[in-house]
């Protein structure tokens, strides 16, 4: 994975980021930091990272939190990722684990013109089982 992603993370940054230990220790702060009120809502990474200098005074893990934040800002792996490749259910009664994190990472650029009408997707959404 570490050599799959960009040049902004090192490969020990990655090691330790995506360790379930971690990502626990990511997940208390981040909620801690949604619960404070002083994020808009669940994506505010810049309002997650004031939370973040104010309340942790280990330098350290203080980098290390800022850089997942990046990490999330960027890839999308939010608080709710347990660092083994699948997310926390947020349903109620339905096991500890939800969708399983999958990263696409392209080596080499695509048009997606080549695929013409394949890759058309509707703009009405109807629902399933009405």
């Amino acid at each position: 994975m570490a050599r799959e992603l960009p040049d902004s993370y090192t490969p020990d940054e990655i090691a330790k980021m995506m360790t379930p230990e971690f990502q626990e220790t990511y997940a208390k702060y981040y909620q801690d930091a949604l619960d404070s009120g002083m994020m808009d809502g669940d994506w505010d990474t810049e309002h997650a990272l004031d939370y973040f200098k104010k309340n942790i005074e280990d330098d350290e893990l203080f980098e290390t939190m800022k850089k997942r934040l990046t990490m999330q800002a960027d890839l999308g792996n939010n608080q709710h990722f347990l660092g083994n490749g699948l997310t926390k259910t947020l349903l109620p009664n339905n096991g500890n684990y939800g969708a399983v994190e999958t990263f696409n990472i392209e080596r080499r650029l695509v048009n997606l013109e080549q695929f013409g009408d394949a890759n058309n997707v509707s703009d009405i959404l109807e629902p399933i089982g009405n």
